[in-house]
């Protein structure tokens, strides 16, 4: 719509007996003793608590906002986010497709009304990879977050899973060395461990301790993917007759909610990534994990079978 408000506003100066541009939001509408809607406040308050200011400001002020160059912006953000009918659109999975590597990142956190426990998923492609589900529980407990990890482990085959190591990591590090039973599969699975456990289990598990240098890392990896346009997201989706499509679908979009109202502060030699009280980290954290283990994997040689003659190099 920008083009034409700027052509009609443009129209107005010249000719304003004949052309006229209204910019009116819901504050105006509020003044009138005759509205023919009802506004549910609610709506509104909630709006302002869980959308950035730029984002409110278009949505319920009438106001065409400044793409403000924050660390994760919005045009940034768009690059990356496929729209038809040029491109093919993410979509959001709830299980593997059977064939593709995907990668979980994880980030504890189980405070109630605080930090968010989350899971992100990522697909990993030739050339790129795909943002395709991202969930979070506040107030969980470690038996429910072990069995969430589980659960997805299963649904998508995960092939490397990073999980942070602080704010109950390794309590949950432990809860996983146990077998335990697939009531849906009805079978019994072994441990999931990490490469250094002595016990028998699934080695896909890798413990990330995030001091400075690691947070510092995580972040500049997901900003060069972006850049790069070796990270796709999907769209927004905020409603879908399947529910767990549309929670999932509303996961990603405060997923990039937190990333356009983040900032970069320095600390020493690193940068400290923080956003507003309201808003939570931890979707940008499990994110980043997910793609610290695939950019460790994306020079690894895998044997060719096939290949008969020649050496590798």
């Amino acid at each position: 719509m920008w083009p034409l408000f700027q052509y009609y506003t443009v129209k107005q100066v010249i000719e304003p007996l004949k052309y006229y541009v209204g910019n009116y939001n819901y504050k105006h509408l509020l003044l009138s003793k005759r509205l023919p809607v009802e506004f549910d406040m609610n709506i509104i308050e909630d709006a302002k608590n869980t959308l950035t200011e730029a984002e409110f400001s278009m949505e319920y002020l009438s106001v065409y906002p400044e793409d403000i160059e924050g660390f994760f912006s919005a045009k940034l953000i768009e690059h990356c986010t496929p729209r038809p009918p040029r491109e093919i659109p993410v979509e959001l999975e709830l299980i593997g497709d059977g064939k593709s590597n995907y990668y979980m990142g994880i980030d504890v956190g189980r405070a109630e009304g605080g930090s968010n426990f989350a899971i992100s998923i990522i697909k990993k492609q030739a050339k790129y990879a795909k943002l395709v589900y991202v969930i979070t529980a506040n107030g969980a407990t470690y038996q429910q977050m072990v069995e969430l990890i589980r659960r997805k482990f299963i649904d998508f085959n995960v092939c490397k899973i990073m999980m942070d190591a602080g704010g109950g990591g390794l309590t949950i590090k432990d809860l996983l060395r146990e077998k335990w039973e697939d009531h849906i599969k009805h079978v019994t699975m072994r441990p999931i461990v990490d490469m250094e456990d002595a016990i028998d289990g699934i080695r896909v598990l890798e413990m990330v301790n995030i001091n400075d240098e690691v947070h510092n890392m995580l972040h500049t990896n997901l900003k060069s993917e972006m850049e790069h346009r070796r990270l796709l997201l999907p769209i927004d989706i905020r409603r879908d007759l399947n529910k767990e499509i549309e929670r999932a679908g509303q996961e990603m979009v405060q997923f990039k909610t937190e990333l356009q109202v983040m900032t970069a502060k320095p600390k020493g030699k690193y940068l400290r990534f923080e956003v507003p009280e309201k808003f939570r980290t931890d979707r940008v954290i499990a994110t980043g994990l997910c793609i610290s283990g695939y950019l460790q994997d994306r020079f690894a040689v895998y044997e060719d079978t096939e290949m008969t003659t020649g050496m590798w190099v």
